[in-house]
């Protein structure tokens, strides 16, 4: 489940590309002298490409993101299944605490990064 914080972030992204999109067309169309007609159009589309763009990247470093916390899980559980270290106790419920605390050590991590990711950087929260 999202975040209030994360379901706007996406959802004025999105809405920062359609309405880029629509102001180009919008120009596109309307009958105003050539010089302004280009440049707003021009203004549009890069507006439209540069938001796609980021989007785009966001999405893919989340992936990577998930496949990496994914990766360590599988280690932890392959070294547990086969008894070498941390899980090399002979004691097998300190092995299975061992294993319960790594994994949501490595959770916790993953959604300090998707948190990370939902936050705007620090250059765009000081340009006013």
């Amino acid at each position: 489940m999202q975040s209030f914080t994360g379901v706007f972030t996406t959802g004025s992204s999105g809405g920062c590309f359609f309405a880029s999109v629509g102001t180009t067309a919008t120009t596109a169309f309307w009958e105003t002298p050539q010089p302004g007609k280009t440049i707003l159009i021009v203004l549009g589309s890069f507006l439209a490409f540069a938001t796609a763009v980021t989007g785009y990247f966001k999405f893919r470093e989340r992936a990577y993101n998930l496949q990496q916390t994914a990766d360590q899980v599988e280690q932890h559980a392959m070294a547990f299944d086969l008894g070498i270290a941390p899980y090399s106790d002979a004691d097998a419920a300190v092995n299975l605490e061992r294993f319960a605390e790594n994994v949501e050590m490595l959770r916790m991590e993953q959604r300090k990064r998707e948190q990370q990711l939902e936050q705007p950087h620090q250059g765009q929260a000081d340009v006013v």
